[in-house]
């Protein structure tokens, strides 16, 4: 036998794809190009979809939350007005004959304070 003959006479084996091969076939355009552009495409707009929905909550959330602060905001000022006519009122109804006569100075300047807010036109007190 003829070793050059047994080499030819071999089985031919396939070789696998080669580094610069694989290259090729990626970045030159054909079919499968097209379908990844779609796709691709495709995932861009689901993209920008989505994101236009968490703007949108993000807003809505932000327009709750200034409003949610507004609310809060003018409770306070309520309970705070609230507080101060009833320090008003507990100065002004005093009984001023059981307290002690400094005690009753104090409180009658303060009455005369009182009464003097309520003779200007604001109607709140001095800062």
């Amino acid at each position: 036998m003829d070793p050059i003959k047994v080499i030819s006479e071999a089985p031919k084996f396939s070789r696998p794809m080669g580094r610069d091969r694989a290259k090729r076939l990626r970045g030159s355009p054909g079919v499968g190009s097209s379908a990844s552009f779609t796709a691709c495409l495709e995932v861009l707009q689901k993209i920008q979809s989505d994101r236009a929905k968490y703007d949108e909550r993000q807003e809505i959330a932000s327009k709750d939350e200034a409003q949610e602060m507004a609310a809060r905001y003018e409770r306070k000022l309520s309970l705070v007005q609230e507080q101060e006519k009833d320090r008003v009122d507990k100065i002004m109804f005093m009984d001023l004959d059981k307290v002690q006569p400094w005690v009753r100075d104090f409180y009658i300047r303060e009455q005369k304070k009182i009464a003097g807010w309520n003779d200007e036109a604001s109607g709140a007190p001095p800062s």
